[in-house]
């Protein structure tokens, strides 16, 4: 596993961009290496930080489906991949960001839910930030 260098997942994260993009949603950036837990999608001036978690990788309820083999390792490295995505978002949210996680299935099967929520923590962040 240590082997795969990976650069996110291609077509979840292409599937995401051309939905900002049809929705008109501007400034975002992509894969940004410098924020804890490297975000897929990050609004910076809005500190909107976005995630598009793999079924599999990150244990969606009901979606996990181990291996026959090997199942112990790989029960444990669900669960410290689970671990890992709670404390990222809370250290996240610690310092002032907002944080949006999605599974991969979500942005397949309901893209327009997808854009819902993330145009409404949009236009809340923008609003708080006009209030100040």
């Amino acid at each position: 596993m240590s082997s795969i260098r990976s650069k996110g997942n291609k077509s979840t994260e292409w599937r995401l961009r051309a939905l900002l993009v049809r929705y008109g949603l501007r400034g975002w950036k992509v894969r940004v290496t410098e924020l804890e837990g490297k975000p897929d999608f990050v609004f910076e001036k809005l500190r909107v930080a976005i995630f598009v978690d793999g079924a599999f990788w990150h244990g969606a309820p009901g979606f996990t489906r181990f291996p026959k083999s090997r199942k112990r390792y790989w029960k444990a490295k669900i669960a410290r991949n689970k671990e890992r995505d709670k404390e990222v978002t809370r250290r996240l949210r610690a310092r002032g960001w907002a944080v949006l996680r999605f599974w991969d299935y979500e942005l397949r099967e309901n893209p327009k839910a997808v854009m819902g929520r993330i145009r409404k923590k949009l236009a809340a962040r923008r609003k708080r930030r006009r209030s100040r």
